[in-house]
């Protein structure tokens, strides 16, 4: 469970930071104490659903960070783009996997590496 703590606290307060909000902000936002957040993020909690569903949401945390950390190895502008294509419609998303896709691709076959562009 302590392992557990200590994830949930860096991702939740790396979340935080990320977006610029203060601990109050937050708690603001999720309607709880601004101890609530600091107890989670100082690793010394263990948060009901109830507080921990609107807090992963009001920080836009990818629960994958939480529940699964050995898969994250994101930095802060993978961060930022995985924010703003979540802000994007589905017809955006599409025209910007194929973009994506084709400048990838362009770059890698410059660099020698061709990568599928399935």
């Amino acid at each position: 469970m302590q392992n557990y703590a200590n994830i949930l606290g860096a991702v939740v307060k790396q979340a935080r930071l990320d977006l610029k909000l203060s601990q109050f902000e937050v708690a603001d936002q999720i309607n709880a104490d601004d101890r609530t957040i600091l107890n989670i993020e100082h690793c010394k909690g263990n948060p009901k659903l109830e507080i921990l569903w609107p807090l992963i949401r009001a920080l836009k945390i990818d629960a994958n960070t939480i529940f699964y950390p050995e898969t994250q190895n994101r930095t802060s502008t993978q961060f930022q783009m995985q924010q703003f294509i979540s802000q994007c419609s589905e017809t955006e998303v599409k025209l910007l996997l194929n973009i994506s896709k084709t400048i990838i691709n362009t770059l890698r076959t410059h660099d020698g590496t061709q990568i599928d562009q399935k």
